[in-house]
């Protein structure tokens, strides 16, 4: 046993030299990104940033759902002309939203990752900030099961979350 805990000290020590050498050079990869919190909020306006709650919905589209014609749920929402500005981080302005099912694994299909069918990512080019042009009224969404395990406990099937937005290294 102890013969196993020296070799297992010597090969720690090993990799910590290698990292010690390479410390520089893994430091100089560092990005600057952009780091969220969340806070409940039930006043947030339909265009803004949130995760879950009421989506950006216009009025003459259709409700995201699934192939089977099942609903899909808000996942996040983010409304870039929100975010700070990152040299990288393009486009500028327009709304990104992630959809995702109620069912087991939020629709994630393992042997097709990228088709949208439990899930769907959509992007506004354009964000109308008119509530008379968005959908208001949510009621036709079927009550989440919250024993399925649903990603947000709250109690409120439209609890949301605004998203602070801070850039970090």
């Amino acid at each position: 046993m102890y013969d196993q805990l020296c070799e297992r000290s010597t090969i720690k020590n090993k990799y910590q030299e290698l990292l010690e050498k390479l410390k520089d050079r893994i430091n100089s990869t560092k990005r600057e990104y952009i780091k969220i919190k969340a806070r409940k909020d039930m006043e947030l306006k339909l265009w803004q940033s949130k995760f879950f709650g009421k989506p950006y919905l216009l009025k003459d589209q259709k409700y995201p759902t699934d192939d089977n014609g099942n609903n899909l749920y808000l996942l996040a929402q983010l409304n870039l002309s929100q975010m700070p500005d990152l040299e990288f981080f393009y486009p500028k302005k327009g709304l990104l939203q992630f959809w995702v099912s109620d069912k087991q694994l939020y629709g994630l299909d393992f042997k097709n990752r990228t088709k949208q069918n439990g899930f769907k990512v959509i992007f506004h080019k354009e964000v109308q900030e008119d509530n008379d042009k968005l959908v208001q009224d949510f009621s036709f969404l079927s009550k989440i099961q919250k024993e399925k395990g649903w990603i947000c406990e709250d109690q409120d099937q439209f609890a949301q979350f605004a998203l602070d937005f801070k850039i970090d290294k």
